[in-house]
């Protein structure tokens, strides 16, 4: 018998997100395809490797990451098989542990996490009546809660001290068919929506984490433009050109800008999949990139570097340069859902949030105001816009 086949056997869950496989353990190695959220992979127990700030496992495909060294970044995690509860064992050590197969979720949602803790990112939500099978010795308690695993993460049972539970034995709880109308319907989105039927910003996935750098060098940031109420905006509006009108007539993205310097790189920032090359949104070029349920557009480009559809896009990946004597900046745009526009400082750790603050320090020069309007003063409160909604804000206001 082989090495190999002696080594003991590993199985990853794929949390909530497509997982990546590609030739080598690293960043910058092809992607061959993809694994989907909540597949199963066995991996080779001794290829562990950290490389380019993740935890690398080989399979019978290729590489994947199981997760950023640092933890903050979870993609798959390890399915933990379940020891024969046969009443001979359970004897032996003097107690029954408590097992479980399968969950029902009561008539409210339930949230799922990449790890066992309401600090571990959010995947998806699971809706009022789902049935989940579980890991059935995977019982954790952490941050006051019971947390059980399953094909999509990990999700609380109830409180420790028994004073909240949600999740239930199946057919124990009876379900109000008038719990599904207060989830959001799917396809729409993954978070629950508010009376205004927006996404709440503060339960979106991969906030502070999905740019992993600065789109463009920051001693090549000359200067500024926030995203939402932008007085920019508002005075393009008042000269009778309606950039915007797509946007609800403020500002959707931040702008990168430089008037001085040739060649100046755009950087993908984050990790995603090649989507398209536009010619006509944000001319003269637009490079258009996946990741998850998010598109990042990267506008005004000069020299856009050529990808094919389904590409593996890195955060180092140049995109092209800005379109110095033209536009003079980078347009970075954040869409969800191809419904919504979100601020894409949101995405940004507080790192960068802090050196862009500092940079270029919020002001009546970037936010509009007047004797009639004085809402979203600040770079962080900025709402949620509908892509092709109707006109909002200070300019919406009669």
């Amino acid at each position: 018998m082989s090495d190999t086949d002696s080594a003991e056997k590993k199985v990853f869950v794929i949390g909530g997100q497509q997982l990546r496989v590609r030739t080598q353990a690293t960043l910058k190695s092809a992607t061959v395809t993809w694994l989907k959220p909540s597949a199963q992979i066995e991996v080779d127990a001794n290829s562990r490797t950290e490389a380019d700030n993740y935890v690398w496992w080989h399979h019978s495909r290729g590489w994947s990451a199981e997760k950023s060294i640092d933890g903050t970044e979870i993609n798959m995690t390890e399915a933990q098989a379940a020891p024969p509860a046969t009443k001979q064992t359970k004897e032996a050590v003097g107690v029954k542990p408590e097992e479980h197969t399968a969950f029902q979720v009561g008539n409210e949602q339930v949230r799922v996490r990449t790890q066992p803790s309401l600090s571990g990112m959010h995947v998806k939500w699971l809706a009022p009546g789902t049935i989940i099978q579980v890991v059935p010795t995977s019982r954790t308690e952490a941050s006051g809660y019971v947390w059980w695993q399953h094909a999509d993460g990990w999700s609380a049972e109830k409180k420790i001290d028994g004073s909240e539970v949600n999740l239930f034995e199946p057919g124990t709880v009876k379900i109000d068919p008038a719990a599904a109308s207060k989830t959001a319907k799917p396809g729409a989105a993954s978070v629950p929506l508010g009376p205004d039927g927006l996404p709440d910003v503060n339960q979106l996935p991969l906030l502070n984490s999905l740019f992993q750098r600065l789109p463009v060098d920051q001693d090549k940031i000359r200067w500024w433009q926030y995203y939402g109420n932008n007085v920019y905006a508002f005075n393009l509006w008042t000269q009778g050109k309606y950039w915007y009108k797509y946007c609800q007539a403020l500002h959707g993205g931040l702008d990168f800008g430089n008037s001085n310097d040739k060649g100046v790189l755009i950087y993908a920032g984050v990790e995603g999949t090649y989507n398209k090359l536009d010619t006509k949104y944000t001319r003269p070029n637009g490079q258009w990139v996946t990741v998850g349920d998010y598109t990042i557009i990267y506008g005004h480009l000069i020299n856009p570097r050529p990808f094919n559809p389904g590409d593996a896009i890195h955060p180092d990946t140049i995109m092209g340069e800005i379109d110095l004597g033209g536009q003079n900046h980078l347009h970075l745009e954040v869409r969800y859902m191809n419904k919504w526009i979100v601020n894409p400082q949101l995405y940004m750790t507080q790192d960068m949030r802090d050196w862009i603050t500092k940079k270029f320090p919020p002001s009546a020069k970037y936010f509009y105001q007047d004797s009639g309007w004085n809402q979203w003063q600040t770079p962080m409160d900025q709402p949620v816009l509908v892509l092709g909604g109707p006109v909002i804000g200070p300019l919406g206001k009669h």
